[in-house]
């Protein structure tokens, strides 16, 4: 008696996976949840709603903060660069003007106010190349009209200015043009000298 094939099973086809549709699922169970008529499922969703926002703002406000941080870094470190490179000029303008024999005059530092930048200071250090004697002699002895001189100058600049080439440039010649002025009152054909050079000593801008 002839036996019949033995009858295999096919193993089961696996059902094609269901597209995840979760973000569509939970965004869907969290407006049912807000308008759900259970006061608890509505606390609940809208509990959740406020961490999330909470969470983005803090995010948002930690970002601002290191932006800022590192804005300041940055202008740290160029203000830094500046100041170096205005000390080396100020040396160098020494060595020239001793070795053409002129002389030079320290006037210390001054701080003033910037224009039109709330809470900001600069600190800034000047000196000054003379062409003979008598005018470092007598700048000095009028130290007190001098720096006033100065200060009523540097009161009209801006925080822009200092920190461009161009704009120190525009300071000094404007410095150096009024400090002049001042040599030649009730004086004829600068008996008292003129100021050749000025330079920066120091430069430092502060809130």
């Amino acid at each position: 008696m002839s036996q019949a094939p033995a009858k295999t099973e096919s193993a089961p086809v696996d059902a094609p996976a269901k597209k995840s549709r979760l973000p569509f699922d939970q965004l869907g169970n969290l407006f049912r949840a807000i308008v759900s008529p259970d006061p608890e499922t509505r606390r609940m969703g809208w509990l959740f709603i406020f961490s999330v926002l909470g969470v983005l703002l803090a995010s948002a406000m930690v970002v601002k903060r290191l932006t800022s941080i590192t804005e300041t870094w940055r202008q740290s470190r160029r203000e830094s660069a500046m100041l170096k490179q205005q000390q080396e000029e100020a040396i160098h303008n020494q060595q020239d003007a001793a070795k053409n024999g002129a002389t030079t005059v320290d006037l210390g530092r001054f701080t003033v106010a910037l224009k039109n930048s709330r809470d900001l200071q600069a600190e800034v250090g000047i000196g000054l190349v003379c062409d003979v004697v008598a005018c470092k002699q007598y700048l000095e002895s009028n130290q007190v009209r001098v720096r006033n001189e100065v200060i009523t100058q540097l009161a009209a600049i801006e925080r822009d200015q200092l920190m461009s080439g161009d704009g120190k440039r525009v300071i000094k010649k404007q410095l150096i043009e009024r400090l002049n002025r001042f040599l030649d009152e009730g004086e004829e054909k600068h008996p008292r000298g003129q100021v050749q050079e000025l330079y920066f000593s120091r430069l430092f801008i502060q809130q």
